[in-house]
């Protein structure tokens, strides 16, 4: 995986670098520009009352209502008052795709798409460490996960659904930049506060880069996906047992790219699995599937598992590490931040 290298490093033969440089200098003006939105006097203030009314109601929150993530709605609902009555001059219309981030509007040079997510540090505080985002989130060009560099089309497609330019009404086209508004609280189901100690700060914006800056990237940022969706018997992919036990699962999948010649045994990043070049990838209409060894339990409800070969579908949810993220170069090859954070007192 790869942090961002310098625009001067791409070859100016292959790449749009002034559009690039361009996209470079867009990110950096919104990301400052949303920062100091979510970082101002007004909004903490807002977030504090909105932690009081979760505190008061705390017991309805979670018995009558039900609700976990209790400070998710109305975080959504401030940052959107927030962005609409201050950028209100910047606006000049809603992105009018459905395929985007919670918060999506244009303005005179770009598309900005904004998420905002909160997390439980009680239960999730291992997501602090990376972004999370899904496909409607995103124009990154990534690599397929998991591919054998000797073997195109091996691995795990990570679908990224934004265009990198839209254009509006028949406008220039204009660059689409995604940005995430990460809030972190405290719930061990008794009692909910805004996360204050020493491990993590309150707020964090991230970036997350535009489709066109993926070179930069050498287009290989996400790390992993939070889940996998394989592909059944009822699709013609059904799936082939391996073992029962953990520790003979790749030599298991050695042993039956060996027996079955149509496999080819793919060496990933962090699995082996096998591919099948004469299979068509149903969602994709790519020819090539990859098999990868998936962990079931043997009953449902039991201890024992087994291990079977599955053919797989796509990934869900993809997470890409804050350090992947954290340090960037503008059109000038002048560091900033792609992650700032902000602790509340």
């Amino acid at each position: 995986m790869s942090s961002q290298i310098k625009v001067s490093e791409l070859d100016s033969s292959k790449f749009d670098i002034t559009k690039i440089k361009k996209v470079l200098d867009l990110e950096k003006k919104y990301f400052n520009l949303l920062f100091n939105l979510f970082t101002s006097f007004n909004f903490i203030n807002d977030l504090k009352i909105i932690e009081l009314e979760i505190q008061k109601n705390y017991q309805f929150l979670s018995n009558v209502w039900g609700e976990k993530n209790k400070i998710k709605i109305p975080a959504e609902r401030l940052a959107r008052q927030y962005i609409y009555k201050n950028l209100s001059n910047l606006i000049t219309s809603i992105y009018p795709s459905p395929v985007s981030s919670d918060i999506a509007f244009i303005t005179n040079d770009a598309v900005i798409n904004i998420d905002v997510k909160t997390l439980d540090y009680k239960g999730n505080k291992g997501d602090i460490h990376n972004l999370q985002f899904e496909n409607n989130q995103s124009s990154f060009h990534n690599k397929y996960l998991d591919s054998d560099p000797n073997i195109p089309n091996s691995g795990v497609k990570v679908e990224c659904l934004l265009p990198d330019e839209y254009s509006f009404n028949f406008e220039p086209e204009k660059p689409v930049l995604t940005y995430f508004l990460v809030i972190v609280y405290y719930d061990d189901n008794h009692s909910f506060r805004l996360y204050r100690e020493d491990a993590f700060d309150t707020i964090y914006l991230k970036c997350l880069p535009n489709g066109l800056l993926s070179p930069l990237f050498n287009y290989d940022i996400v790390t992993n996906f939070k889940t996998y969706s394989y592909y059944d018997i009822q699709k013609g992919f059904e799936r082939v047992y391996l073992t029962d036990d953990s520790n003979k699962v790749i030599d298991s999948v050695k042993k039956y790219v060996k027996d079955f010649p149509d496999f080819q045994l793919i060496n990933g990043r962090s699995k082996v699995g096998a591919f099948n070049k004469y299979q068509v990838h149903p969602d994709n209409r790519i020819k090539g599937v990859s098999w990868f060894p998936v962990e079931r339990k043997a009953k449902k409800g039991g201890s024992e598992t087994k291990f079977y070969l599955e053919a797989v579908k796509k990934g869900n949810t993809n997470r890409v590490s804050n350090l992947r993220l954290m340090n960037r170069f503008d059109s000038e090859d002048k560091m900033r931040l792609g992650i700032k954070s902000f602790k509340i007192k």
